[in-house]
């Protein structure tokens, strides 16, 4: 539409909007951002309207805002960080199609959809990602794992190196944060990796480079749990990484790349040191 003045010209800029027909129902704010880039080459006045509820734009975003006055306008159904308990819903993901079953009465569920936490955001991916973010140990990088004094800040008595524990049950294993109703889902593929003075817990659990592999099922629609002061713990006996008889670990690093994790053993003797990223992510080793 070339740019008029009056009126009509506005009311006709409205029409077109409320009659357009999209030919894709997905969202590329990128795309959107680069096309128009291309298109209009004078700094012009731009006004971008959208959810925001898409991946990747931010780079797009800065470089279109440097060659032009750029408003973002947010539209935000406050029916959706409101929920009102009407019990089971089910809710449908209008650009992928995707259908689910929500709780509303689960006053946890509730109190999810209203979650501003920048770290909770982080660790499920946020609302711009599909609810849920998986996350996986560091197993290419040098001490991804490792253990030091429990009075000490890093690992200073042993860490491991790139893949050093190969088919000990930790690499394998996937941790799933979601949003909605903050659930949890710890997949083992039947067993994890415990230190050697609590294999006794774990029946048929066997040594394996020097600590133990033990039989262990999936802790599936648990819940987790990151207060202010970062301390990240689980419901039941859902955990994370190399188990050493706690399941509560103090977050000393999270980004959309990497979580570093310290946490303590049983018997109070050792701090332990965990790095993971999330599925999908290509590392660079630090």
């Amino acid at each position: 539409i070339p740019p008029k003045k009056g009126r009509k010209h506005i009311l006709r800029i409205i029409r077109e909007l409320i009659e357009f027909k999209p030919s894709s129902t997905k969202t590329n704010i990128s795309e959107v951002l680069q096309n128009f880039n291309n298109l209009i080459k004078k700094r012009s006045i731009a006004f971008l309207i959208s959810d925001f509820i898409n991946k990747d734009y931010e780079d797009a975003l800065k470089i279109t805002s440097k060659k032009h006055d750029l408003i973002a306008l947010r539209v935000v159904d406050q029916r959706e960080r409101n929920l009102t308990d009407v019990g089971l819903s089910l809710f449908k993901d209008n650009e992928t199609g995707k259908e689910i079953w929500i709780n509303t009465s689960n006053k946890r569920v509730r109190e999810s959809t209203k979650n501003d936490n920048p770290l909770h955001l982080i660790l499920t991916g946020g609302i711009n990602g599909p609810g849920y973010r998986t996350w996986h140990v560091d197993s290419a990088c040098q001490t991804h794992f490792g253990v030091g004094p429990p009075t000490g800040n890093t690992p200073d008595w042993w860490s491991a190196g790139a893949y050093e524990k190969p088919g000990c049950g930790l690499y394998d294993d996937r941790y799933t944060f979601h949003l909605v109703g903050y659930e949890y889902d710890q997949v083992t593929n039947g067993d994890i990796y415990v230190h050697n003075a609590i294999a006794g817990q774990f029946p048929g659990s066997f040594e394996n480079l020097y600590d133990y592999t033990a039989p262990f099922d999936n802790q599936l629609d648990e819940s987790w749990d990151l207060t202010q002061d970062s301390m990240l713990s689980f419901s039941n006996i859902a955990s994370i990484g190399f188990y050493t008889g706690v399941n509560e670990y103090k977050v000393e690093l999270l980004n959309d790349t990497a979580m570093w994790l310290k946490y303590g053993h049983a018997d109070g003797q050792t701090n332990w040191y965990l790095r993971l990223i999330p599925e999908g992510f290509v590392t660079t080793c630090p």
